[in-house]
């Protein structure tokens, strides 16, 4: 009875395992469609949805709110990062992304300094070719094909709506290297191309806004931040991001030179003895085992963190 109830016990067991296995091996297979969490997310962007129709009337218009840009260099750079976060917002990036070799990649908003009219001419004609594409054999393609273009228009019709009547001017005369035009015939503005004609005639020279830059985050005080050294440590980070996105060499010891010094401006004891607390034990370590920058400014975020909350 003993070996007869342990051979059903066995078998149960046995039969359960096959159905988990096979109920595992179905839901593999099993297709799942995972939802997007914008509108601009979606493969096939349709014009006709009222939906999408609204939201893409409200994306190629400027804020009223905001003044339009001149082509001033002292404010290229927040009009630039303004550009950024819309270009973020209606998923662009790669509209905005030009092959620079095989093994490089740029980012137009960020890198156009090392980007060249020719490559820009190549991204251009291949997202608005003079006749269908061969590469286009079925209607996911297509609807990729169309959604490149929806967005690369959205970018250049906004910014054609944020700038001056003067600004539109000067730039008209190379309208050849932003105007498009679709497979009808129907004219648009290249989002990318627009940006980096403005950027060419605002901020040329590569070689000087590196300089520029790194002279800007030399120059960092914290009195110039409230005495709020995350803010001045956020805009360090900045600063040494974009000094890397435009090619510039900076090297780990000028960074962290560059770092202390910032420091240096926030005269509040307690804090100080921090930083010279930090300092010391970074330097005291083997090169290979010290923090990364990053690490180090988040330490001592974290460290003015604790002084507001105890109130020191």
């Amino acid at each position: 009875m003993n070996d007869l109830q342990i051979d059903l016990r066995t078998r149960r067991t046995l039969l359960r395992g096959i159905r988990n296995f096979r109920f595992r091996r179905t839901a593999r297979i099993m297709p799942f469609t995972l939802k997007g969490l914008s509108k601009w997310s979606i493969a096939g962007l349709d014009l006709t949805d009222s939906g999408f129709s609204k939201l893409h009337s409200t994306e190629i218009k400027f804020e009223t709110s905001k003044k339009k840009y001149d082509l001033s260099a002292e404010t290229f750079k927040l009009y630039a990062k303004n550009l950024i976060e819309k270009v973020e917002r209606i998923h662009a990036v790669q509209e905005c992304t030009v092959t620079i070799s095989s093994t490089k990649e740029g980012y137009v908003l960020r890198e156009y300094s090392s980007i060249t009219q020719a490559l820009m001419k190549t991204k251009r004609e291949k997202l608005w070719p003079s006749q269908i594409l061969t590469l286009i054999t079925d209607q996911d393609e297509a609807n990729k094909f169309t959604d490149a273009q929806i967005k690369s228009s959205v970018l250049g019709s906004y910014i054609h709506d944020s700038l001056t009547e003067d600004a539109k001017e000067q730039l008209n005369a190379d309208s050849e290297l932003y105007k498009v035009a679709d497979l009808n015939g129907k004219s648009y503005f290249d989002g990318a191309s627009y940006f980096h004609v403005i950027a060419s005639m605002v901020d040329p020279d590569n070689g000087h806004l590196v300089a520029n830059t790194k002279k800007q985050l030399r120059q960092l005080n914290a009195k110039d931040f409230g005495f709020n050294v995350k803010k001045m440590l956020a805009e360090f980070k900045n600063l040494k991001i974009r000094i890397t996105d435009l090619g510039g060499d900076y090297a780990d010891d000028d960074q962290f030179l560059d770092l202390w010094t910032a420091l240096a401006t926030m005269k509040e004891k307690e804090f100080s003895r921090c930083v010279q607390q930090v300092e010391d034990d970074e330097s005291s370590k083997a090169k290979s085992a010290r923090d990364s920058i990053n690490e180090v400014i988040r330490k001592i975020g974290a460290k003015q963190t604790r002084i507001e909350t105890k109130n020191e």
